[in-house]
């Protein structure tokens, strides 16, 4: 009876778990995500969030080419603010279901009290994973 008490809490217990694990395959989150990875400079990171075609990946310097977009992000946040990411959260969040693709605004405070709202346009993959936009 013990044994079938404790399986049946693990069962719950797991269904919960899983059932939680849905809320990071949500545009919102994934964008929630591209922030923090921004916030701790883990440009390689950002990078494996973003959409990239099967094409793509099948490249023989796919990994490179990764490697120097992540370079090119780090580049690029330095050049558009001295000021680092202290908070951010989630405004809206609008998934258009025909075309598999989303657009989640942010609001974002840096370092200095300023405070900008960007979009962040993601793409659902085959994988059923939304993705950031690759902007090519």
């Amino acid at each position: 009876m013990k044994k079938l008490f404790f399986l049946s809490i693990s069962m719950v217990a797991a269904m919960f778990m899983f059932s939680s694990c849905d809320d990071g395959n949500k545009p919102s989150a994934v964008a929630e995500q591209s922030m923090k990875c921004l916030q701790e400079k883990d440009f390689k990171g950002y990078v494996d969030l973003i959409y990239f075609s099967e094409e793509d990946q099948k490249a023989p310097d796919f990994q490179e080419k990764k490697d120097q977009m992540a370079s090119m992000v780090e580049k690029t946040l330095k050049q558009q603010t001295s000021e680092e990411i202290k908070e951010y959260k989630v405004v809206s969040e609008e998934i258009q279901e025909k075309d598999s693709t989303a657009l989640v605004r942010m609001e974002v405070k840096y370092g200095g009290d300023k405070v900008d709202t960007t979009d962040v346009k993601l793409r659902m993959n085959k994988a059923g994973e939304w993705k950031l936009e690759n902007k090519k």
